[in-house]
């Protein structure tokens, strides 16, 4: 038997959980769906940890700006593991939060996989929600670069969670994805490399109408032109490119594509 509702929203995150709210406060009835832990990208995986490791890095990049000026910076440097566990006291608690911010609210939620089974109704596992409207939240996945290996890439989700930061990172794409991660890795990381099919990253004054962090993030080892028949992922699980400089390993590789990649 279907379950009717006014509007049926779909993703959990800042977008749908706006919609679910005011549809809610105007008296609708209303459901909302996601297949992952309830909070979306910003608060789980983007913006929210995103702050938590810039802050870390700035507070040691203003530091050692500071040495010779009053301030011994020596031995000073980023604990990734402790940052990490850090990080998570702010993300982990998100879920049951806004879950339970839902029930409050008296908005009916479903864990899984919604599927259309018609204009709108939705299938989730065994049940069947029917609503006047559906709004699509779920935000969006890095497109597919179509190259052999690149099942072997590493994603911003799961940069944001590794519990050891690798001590070679390779950027494919020069955007301000690229850049804030760069801005996140310790100054242990020996070699941070970037490949991008323009012939430099973004300008300057795109940097600044971002205005992000992006502008004091380390240099890299190799800035150049690249193709994507100049990068092939091994399977090894490391990653080889073929830049000016010749032949280079990392140990992780990043694919940081930008805004208009994304589908």
């Amino acid at each position: 038997m279907p379950r009717k509702f006014d509007v049926i929203a779909i993703g959990t995150g800042s977008g749908a959980s706006a919609v679910a709210s005011h549809c809610r406060e105007a008296g609708w009835q209303v459901a909302i769906v996601d297949s992952r832990p309830f909070g979306g990208t910003c608060a789980l995986r983007g913006c929210d940890p995103k702050k938590v490791l810039v802050g870390a890095a700035e507070a040691v990049d203003w530091t050692r700006r500071m040495k010779g000026r009053g301030i011994q910076a020596a031995g000073l440097e980023i604990d990734w593991p402790e940052l990490m566990r850090f990080k998570r006291t702010f993300t982990e608690p998100v879920p049951k939060r806004r879950e339970d911010g839902f029930a409050k609210a008296g908005i009916t939620a479903f864990h899984g996989r919604a599927r259309f089974a018609g204009p709108t109704t939705v299938h989730v596992g065994e049940e069947i929600l029917e609503g006047r409207y559906v709004v699509i939240a779920a935000g969006a996945i890095p497109a597919d670069l179509k190259i052999p290996g690149a099942e072997h890439l590493t994603t911003s989700d799961q940069f944001l969670d590794l519990d050891e930061v690798p001590r070679r990172i390779l950027f494919i794409g020069g955007g301000y994805i690229a850049f804030e991660i760069m801005r996140q890795a310790p100054q242990r990381v020996a070699k941070l490399a970037l490949l991008d099919t323009g012939a430099r990253p973004e300008t300057e004054e795109q940097t600044a109408r971002r205005q992000t962090p992006m502008a004091a993030a380390p240099r890299t080892q190799h800035q150049t032109r690249a193709t994507r028949k100049l990068f092939r992922p091994t399977t090894e699980g490391m990653a080889r490119a073929k830049m000016k400089s010749g032949g280079k390993s990392a140990d992780c590789t990043m694919w940081c594509a930008p805004c208009g990649m994304y589908r």
